[in-house]
């Protein structure tokens, strides 16, 4: 039926219990090829009782669009080149500030799956709380995220607090790694005069 109407030939695909973005795959397929599964409901009462109605496959469009963000953050960070630990608090803020956030125009099915995904999001972040110090750390060092407008101004406020803080804890262990070389330098320089003293006191 594809081929009859000169669509591309794909195979539907089935969603992994334990893989989440094959689900999305699953169902943006399923939404791919809804045209050529009509035509053929037109043709075979079998297949027409299993056909949706048309408000059906637009709830199913919904709620794909409403998941495609997630699937989006799912690529960039299986296959970024460079540490990702930078980018959890930048996706997370965009996440739950613009992806979760609920419009008026959007349907009843989007709002529902907003709702119970923020609730089970902002459960798991909280597994963060014990390395928050870290990621707000690496956010104010990667280039990307300096700017930290992404955070709340408390938030901020202790990235940049973290930041000066670890600047002179390292400061002052890298003054006295530089005090103690130069101790033993001088303490070498001082063996060296007194064996060059001994040297020409025997010849």
């Amino acid at each position: 039926m594809q081929q009859t109407l000169g669509l591309p030939q794909l195979k539907l695909k089935l969603g992994v219990d334990h893989r989440w973005s094959s689900q999305y795959e699953s169902l943006d397929r399923l939404l791919q090829a809804h045209q050529a599964i009509i035509n053929i409901g037109l043709n075979d009462t079998e297949v027409s009782a299993l056909t949706l109605t048309l408000e059906e496959w637009q709830d199913l469009a919904q709620i794909r669009d409403t998941l495609r963000p997630f699937k989006d953050i799912i690529d960039i960070l299986q296959t970024s080149v460079n540490p990702s630990i930078s980018m959890v608090k930048p996706l997370t803020a965009t996440i739950t500030k613009n992806i979760l956030k609920i419009t008026d125009p959007e349907g009843d099915y989007c709002q529902t799956i907003k709702l119970l995904v923020f609730e089970g999001f902002i459960e798991r972040i909280k597994s963060y709380k014990m390395i928050e110090e870290i990621l707000l750390l690496v956010c104010i060092i990667d280039p990307r995220f300096k700017d930290l407008n992404y955070l709340e101004v408390q938030e901020r406020k202790k990235a940049q607090d973290l930041l000066k803080k670890s600047f002179v804890e390292h400061k002052g262990r890298y003054q006295n790694l530089f005090e103690e070389e130069r101790q033993e330098a001088d303490l070498f320089h001082e063996k060296k005069m007194k064996v060059n003293e001994e040297l020409c006191l025997i010849f």
